[in-house]
């Protein structure tokens, strides 16, 4: 196991070792795709490959478990597939990329094949960060001090849908 960072300041994404030895960087500033413009977050899927929220970019970027780019999708916008700054990142075991829209207010959800099957509206305080755990996705809230747990149910083709 391998640890990623977002090193948003320094435009990139840092590896280490369990033991917390550097390895590795990925990108620099810039807008071209395997670079990124502040990016604040950073999962891995389980196949080790890596995810970017490419914040000021407003795109989501995907890397090999060695660093090397293989995709990006959005852009900026407000449309589905489209972000205004993506803060945060995460997959489930199924693929299943949820996005964590600041900008647009809300958390975007797509399927392994990158279609959006899910769009939940956050209309509170201050979106923060998201984590998936089995079927439960949590949502901090920073501005108003809080978690919020959302129970995902998956269903094909009509997408996935989020009760509080």
């Amino acid at each position: 196991g391998n640890l990623w960072v977002a090193d948003t300041y320094n435009d990139r994404i840092e590896q280490f070792s369990k033991d917390g030895q550097y390895r590795q960087s990925i990108g620099s500033y810039g807008q071209n795709i395997g670079y990124f413009n502040k990016p604040l977050d950073v999962a891995v899927d389980r196949n080790r490959r890596i995810w970017v929220a490419d914040t000021e970019n407003h795109r989501i970027q995907r890397f090999s478990d060695y660093g090397q780019f293989e995709l990006a999708f959005g852009g900026a916008g407000s449309l589905g597939g489209q972000f205004n700054r993506p803060v945060a990142i995460d997959v489930d075991w199924d693929g299943w990329i949820y996005v964590l829209d600041a900008g647009n207010q809300r958390i975007q959800v797509f399927d392994q094949n990158l279609r959006a099957v899910g769009n939940l509206p956050l209309d509170f305080g201050q979106a923060q960060h998201l984590d998936i755990d089995r079927d439960k996705l949590y949502v901090v809230d920073g501005g108003l001090h809080r978690v919020l747990v959302y129970s995902i149910t998956k269903s094909t083709p009509g997408g996935t849908f989020m009760n509080h």
